[in-house]
């Protein structure tokens, strides 16, 4: 779902721009020095969510494209490479987790649906923020 996201805002930019997919792999290309070769099939992948994203491709992309990195990261569902407890905060409210529906029930146990749990990343960043410290 974040990689859909995330495609609809490169989709965006390359419009705004006026580029064209072959394009943008030329400037993904020689912005990464070589790293990343794709076609135009590599991009329409992205821009439909269907290829995996990592840091240094989003960080390319968001590069090439000026998109805004504040809403290109949680777009693309990473972490951006330079994020602290302060940012950390603010990146985690524009997290989008879904939650089941509690309406309908499961066709295959025959009951209710439950919402979502988040996972407590405070748990998980507390213990690096105590050895950064």
């Amino acid at each position: 779902m974040a990689a859909v996201a995330f495609g609809e805002l490169v989709e965006t930019a390359m419009r705004g721009l006026g580029m064209t997919q072959a394009r943008l792999a030329y400037e993904l290309a020689r912005h990464t020095d070589g790293k990343y070769l794709l076609n135009e099939t590599g991009i329409r992948r992205i821009r439909e969510g269907r290829r995996q994203l990592d840091p240094e491709l989003v960080g390319a992309l968001v590069d090439v494209l000026e998109l805004d990195p504040a809403q290109a990261w949680p777009a693309a569902g990473l972490w951006p490479p330079d994020l602290d407890v302060e940012g950390y905060r603010n990146f985690r409210t524009q997290l989008v987790r879904p939650a089941a529906s509690r309406t309908g029930s499961n066709p295959i146990r025959h009951k209710e649906w439950y919402p979502v749990r988040a996972v407590p990343l405070r748990r998980v960043l507390e213990p690096l923020v105590a050895v950064a410290a």
